[in-house]
């Protein structure tokens, strides 16, 4: 199920994400199977600075993946996991669903 395009989005998402600060080390997606068959993924950050709170965190990451959301692999992604510089758990969301307004209305 990964592809190209999905790395593509993988390396936009992270040059966005350091494009004003070097923040994230790599980002990555971790399959999660949910027992429905359909694809779906966690998507991995880890930090490369100190974090802020997780809401701050999330209001970053949530924005640049906002501004993704015509790419394919954005309607994939069910859930966010953000990591420190020392490889910990810093947060992670419940998990999401993404509609578009077709799916939704």
């Amino acid at each position: 199920m990964v592809n190209d395009t999905f790395l593509i989005f993988l390396q936009d998402f992270l040059c966005a994400m350091n494009k004003q600060q070097h923040r994230y080390k790599s980002a990555w997606l971790h399959p999660i199977d949910d027992l429905t068959g359909r694809p779906r993924f966690r998507l991995y950050v880890r930090a490369d600075v100190e974090l802020d709170c997780c809401s701050d965190e999330f209001d970053l990451i949530f924005d640049a993946l906002y501004d993704r959301r015509d790419m394919e692999p954005f309607k994939y992604i069910s859930g966010i996991v953000v990591l420190d510089r020392n490889n910990q758990l810093h947060c992670q969301t419940e998990d999401i669903k993404v509609f578009n307004e077709a799916e939704a209305c």
